[in-house]
């Protein structure tokens, strides 16, 4: 078993930590807003003069199809002088819309078998990239785009709440880390050498699976290496943090006698996907308990979210 005697732990005397103002708030719902009304443009917007567009390009000539001409991700901007006529035929249509162009080949074609004859491309619109006008925000548009919504405001009003709980859940993360840094600081302890190496393979082992599920080539030589040292150092420094954290939640929760009810582990099962048991959905609701309260011992004022999970 691990010794741990944990040093205090409310009304620490921690720095501040950034907060977000409304100006930020504004300025991040009218950039989601821009973004998300860009990305309906893209798969809704007509092509017009000046817009940029990206298609799919299947030719055929004499019923034989042309691989050499192909291109599954060509982009081009409309009325371009450097580009054939017959690709303004793309202007009206929107994305996974078909086209075709008949396009007549010299003699001096480098491809032989279609100099002097006209091959056929097959296209069809992936996207539009809109700089031929400035788009307007519309109630219809936004019903467009979540369908759920009655208009542009509750648009804005539904993004405001997502990013206001995002930037919530990152503050209250970033002042849990400090908390627990500064208890920790001021504690003593020492690992149980047989039950920190068991933690430390399995940690290894979800380390390793996590980098195959990324499918993140840079790590692979990490994944196939048996001594990567920097590898090896991050998960045994991850392995400390994650017991030294549980030994401060669960030395909390003894102290301040913190417990949950048949309810409350009830109310857990229906509000998130199945926990493995109720031994574990109640450890998990004790956990957040403490860490809430660890916010409002030590953060009197501040943003904290309404709900928030702890990792």
């Amino acid at each position: 078993m691990h010794k741990f005697l944990m040093g205090p732990y409310k009304e620490l005397n921690l720095k501040p930590l950034p907060e977000f103002t409304e100006d930020d708030l504004n300025r991040a719902v009218i950039e989601s807003t821009l973004k998300l009304l860009n990305e309906w443009s893209k798969k809704n917007k007509p092509a017009e003069f000046g817009d940029e567009v990206i298609i799919t390009l299947n030719p055929v000539c004499d019923g034989i199809f042309v691989p050499e001409l192909a291109n599954s991700n060509f982009k081009y901007t409309v009325g371009d002088p450097s580009m054939l006529e017959q690709f303004k035929q793309v202007i009206h249509c929107k994305a996974g819309d078909p086209f075709k162009m008949d396009i007549l080949f010299p003699e001096s074609a480098p491809l032989q078998r279609i100099r002097g004859k006209t091959v056929t491309f097959d296209a069809e619109v992936l996207e539009v990239i809109n700089h031929s006008r400035q788009l307007e925000f519309s109630d219809e548009i936004a019903k467009q785009i979540d369908p759920r919504v009655s208009g542009m405001e509750e648009l804005k009003n539904n993004l405001r709440s997502i990013i206001t709980a995002n930037w919530s859940q990152v503050i209250a993360e970033n002042k849990l880390e400090l908390i627990f840094e500064t208890i920790l600081a001021q504690s003593e302890y020492e690992f149980d050498e047989e039950e920190f190496q068991k933690a430390y393979a399995d940690t290894l082992a979800e380390t390793r699976q996590r980098m195959i599920s990324s499918e993140n080539l840079t790590m692979m030589s990490s994944l196939l290496s048996e001594d990567d040292e920097y590898f090896y150092e991050d998960c045994r420094l991850l392995t400390q943090k994650t017991i030294l954290r549980q030994l401060v939640l669960d030395e909390i929760a003894r102290l301040e006698a913190i417990g949950v009810t048949p309810d409350e582990i009830q109310e857990e099962k229906k509000r998130h996907t199945p926990f493995p048991d109720e031994e574990a959905i109640g450890q998990h609701l004790i956990e957040k308990k403490v860490a809430r309260l660890l916010l409002e011992w030590n953060y009197k004022n501040g943003q904290t979210p309404g709900s928030f999970s702890i990792h």
